[in-house]
């Protein structure tokens, strides 16, 4: 009885091609019956089922079009709300800075001097994040892809350098902190917590602690094992004093930091110093024009340290650069800081001092942690010895924000090429114009596959601008707005010259005319 049950369900189940779950038949009390033999014509109708509706489909699943992004194209831009909220908070925030800093008695060229206009986020806000409280955002779908990117620039730099790959808990446990001596000298900017059973936790800010101890667990490490270079992406939390709208200065952001173990301090100079070229690189690829600047090791420690500033507006840091022998400093790492000119210490020549945005750490940490918390080597002869430790942060989420704000004008994103979400927009006629009629619907479609199917490195970076209703010029200035390098457009000039393709690119107002196969080998080429 059971069984005719099973099989009149599985027989409902084929009368609905369209169906995405199908109902699984109760398989209790089946006695010998196989379940694999009950499953398997189920999965094969399911997987038939798929196959119909994907050849229902009007366009393949894995094109990429204009109409579906979010938020859409058509409100793009800071909404008046968003924009009011954003300049109470800004100015509360501002308010109690220059309280700290100059006392109650201050003047509004002291608040013009440090507020960041609205203008400047206008871009970002709503766009590529969402604020949602004071140093809190959500990431949409432009700034994620646009992470993706970045994260892949890193881990091939990384590849390069021996590092591996890791992923540290974020929630980690008080006593390697108390051990280092950090639970209490983080101060406040540590979120601390407790769990049901009062054992003591801390949302990491960094996690020193934590790769020691793994480390550490390993037993003695011989030198013939060294260098360890671990490197992760993940969430940080730190709880700013004064946080700011979007990503600039947050309590949560994404963070990439990277931990050396050496043998000894020689060796830990080596790795220092070839990571500081590895980050060089990647801020050269990114095209921002980054300073290595001296700076103060702070709560982290150890015995040297170097910030990566890009000189801006929007920054907080001061830098310090001498016009002599082009030495660089972080205010703070400066013995008189009170002047805005100061003397260089290492030429004697005048030192002016620049805004600037912080994007990423460097530290050359000594045996501080690795003696706390026992990750150690053994050398023949030598008794165990504590590892030398550096590590090295990259606040990527600062770094979107920083270079879209920084790069952008008119109102038009503009993305270092190696992270652009798109590469790529491909333009077709508008519907019903005399183009469309020339050149056959689906024409900008074939463009699109085209693309796709001779570039593997553009694939994942084409959009196709579906919004058929929009004229050819309006969608061509969109693509500049989302920050597109480069619009293919498959109107006018394929009437006039069957077989060629019109190149736009964002910056610079000069088009290339190419067939199809040359235009393919130009931008692959191009966007390198």
């Amino acid at each position: 009885m059971k069984q005719q049950q099973a099989d009149a369900e599985l027989s409902q189940c084929w009368k609905r091609p369209e169906a995405i779950v199908l109902p699984v038949p109760r398989f209790r009390d089946m006695g010998s019956t196989s379940m694999t033999s009950l499953l398997r014509p189920l999965l094969l109708r399911s997987t038939a089922c798929s196959m119909q509706s994907a050849q229902r489909c009007t366009r393949p699943a894995w094109r990429t079009v204009a109409s579906r992004l979010y938020p859409p194209l058509s409100q793009w831009g800071m909404l008046p709300a968003v924009k009011a909220e954003f300049e109470k908070t800004e100015n509360g925030h501002l308010e109690a800075e220059l309280k700290d800093e100059v006392g109650q008695c201050h003047s509004d060229v002291d608040v013009k001097d440090k507020k960041v206009s609205p203008r400047q986020f206008e871009l970002g806000e709503g766009v590529l994040w969402q604020s949602v409280g004071p140093g809190l955002f959500h990431l949409l779908p432009l700034a994620v892809r646009a992470l993706q990117r970045l994260e892949q620039e890193i881990d091939a730099e990384m590849e390069a350098l021996g590092a591996q790959k890791i992923s540290l808990s974020l929630l980690c446990p008080a006593a390697p902190w108390q051990a280092s001596g950090r639970w209490s000298e983080f101060g406040d900017e540590l979120f601390r917590l407790q769990d049901r059973k009062r054992a003591k936790l801390c949302l990491s800010p960094t996690h020193e602690e934590a790769v020691t101890t793994l480390v550490a667990s390993k037993g003695h490490i011989p030198p013939s094992q060294l260098p360890i270079r671990l490197y992760q992406v993940t969430t940080k939390f730190r709880d700013e004093l004064r946080p700011r709208a979007g990503p600039l200065r947050a309590r949560e952001f994404t963070m990439k930091d990277l931990y050396t173990f050496d043998v000894s301090s020689s060796s830990a100079e080596e790795s220092y110093a070839a990571i500081l070229a590895s980050y060089t690189r990647i801020f050269h690829r990114l095209n921002l024009p980054v300073v290595v600047a001296e700076a103060a090791v702070g709560a982290m420690g150890g015995e040297i340290s170097h910030e990566f500033l890009l000189p801006s507006s929007l920054g907080e840091d001061e830098l310090l650069l001498c016009e002599d022998c082009g030495r660089a400093a972080n205010i703070e790492a400066v013995q008189s800081p009170q002047n805005s000119m100061d003397m260089c210490s290492k030429c004697g020549g005048p030192m002016h001092t620049k805004r600037a945005v912080e994007l990423g750490h460097a530290f050359r940490l000594g045996e501080r942690y690795s003696a706390a918390l026992g990750a150690l080597s053994t050398r023949p002869e030598h008794s165990p010895s504590p590892l030398h430790m550096c590590c090295f942060g990259l606040g990527l989420t600062r770094i979107l924000a920083a270079a879209v704000e920084t790069l952008s004008e008119n109102r038009s994103l503009v993305w270092p090429k190696v992270i652009a979400p798109f590469q790529v927009v491909v333009v077709g006629p508008k519907a019903g114009s005399r183009e469309e009629a020339a050149l056959g619907q689906g024409r900008a479609e074939e463009v699109y596959d085209a693309l796709a199917n001779t570039s593997p490195a553009l694939r994942s970076t084409l959009l196709l601008d579906d919004r058929t209703s929009l004229t050819v010029g309006r969608r061509v200035i969109d693509a500049k707005r989302l920050g597109a390098p480069a619009t293919v457009v498959v109107a006018k000039h394929a009437i006039e010259k069957p077989g060629e393709v019109e190149i736009v690119f964002q910056q610079g107002s000069n088009s290339h005319f190419l067939s199809l196969e040359e235009a393919v080998r130009f931008l692959a080429k191009q966007m390198m």
